[in-house]
């Protein structure tokens, strides 16, 4: 297990609470001053922290993914560190019982325990390394249990402050363009094409639409989520769209993304967005991950990386 990386995880996360943390605080103490201050300096200060809340949950909660990811093969590694150590006090114990039994010497079952601590003295070691990062990955988990009980979306004052942000950017966008064309937009284009739709509030597992290739027309942005598509085989030219949390991949019917491929694995592989871009992680499957020709276990992907699953291979295009 990569125990840098994890910590500069568990790091990441804790940062990002913290952030979340004086956003809250500060929506909060905002909302106790609405009486003392315009409307017009309530509603901007007020937009721009839900606006900076919203983007840290969004790059918290891919985080928060991976970082249960890696807890649960902390608990797997302790595991089995543990059935090691079990099977050596048993092999300890056995030495001293045949030499009870005199089947050898007191001082042949010293030296034979002795050479036998020493073979396993990495494995009370590694235990307590793992126990100890375990114990800081819960510890920052524990506060995410916390922050979701915080009021994430202060209660709105009398007036109209508390509008939803997507609301009065469609707003704005709307008499942009009436005031442009008055005469055409109005007349021969429907609502919906002035716009394109907006995600539902709250869902974490909504599809990129403020990730993808943005293109400005007038006063309207067009979006591209990035995707994933088959390159060869009788499948080529599926393409598949990511997720702006997380996306599992695998050929059982619980995945964000299914291959019904005998080279892939039920759960076998899971991408996640974060401040960096898209990371893909396989679930330590036989048939493995490749990109561009190199078996990895987490890769930081790039446009036009091609990926290998199993037997089927995809180009990631973002």
């Amino acid at each position: 297990m990569d125990f840098e990386a994890l910590g500069k995880l568990t790091k990441d996360v804790s940062a990002l609470q913290k952030q979340q943390t004086v956003m809250l605080e500060r929506l909060e103490k905002l909302n106790e001053k609405a009486d003392t201050i315009s409307e017009i300096v309530h509603e901007k200060i007020f937009n721009d922290y839900q606006h900076k809340l919203e983007q840290l949950n969004m790059e918290i909660t891919p985080l928060y993914d991976q970082l249960k990811l890696r807890k649960a093969e902390l608990v797997e590694a302790i595991s089995d560190v543990e059935e090691e150590l079990k099977a050596y006090m048993v092999e300890k114990e056995e030495i001293s019982v045949r030499a009870e039994l005199g089947e050898f010497s007191e001082k042949k079952a010293a030296s034979k325990i002795d050479a036998l601590d020493k073979e396993n003295e990495d494995k009370f070691e590694r235990k307590d390394k793992l126990t100890s990062e375990l114990e800081k990955v819960d510890e920052v988990l524990s506060v995410e249990v916390g922050l979701q009980k915080m009021p994430f979306s202060v209660p709105e004052p009398a007036t109209e402050v508390g509008k939803d942000l997507s609301e009065a950017v469609a707003e704005d966008i709307q008499e942009d363009v009436v005031e442009d064309a008055p005469s055409t937009l109005s007349e021969e284009l429907p609502d919906e094409a002035i716009l394109p739709p907006l995600p539902p509030t709250g869902d974490t597992e909504k599809t990129i639409l403020d990730l993808g290739k943005e293109v400005e027309q007038g006063s309207t942005m067009l979006f591209r989520p990035p995707t994933l598509t088959v390159v060869s085989g009788d499948s080529k030219g599926t393409e598949f769209r990511l997720k702006m949390g997380v996306t599992n991949i695998g050929s059982g019917s619980g995945n964000d993304i299914r291959m019904d491929d005998p080279s892939i694995a039920e759960k076998h592989a899971q991408i996640t967005f974060g401040p960096d871009g898209f990371t893909i992680y396989d679930y330590n499957t036989p048939g493995g991950i490749m990109v561009n020709g190199q078996r990895i276990s987490e890769h930081l992907v790039q446009n036009g990386d091609k990926i290998q699953i199993g037997d089927v291979e995809l180009r990631f295009e973002n």
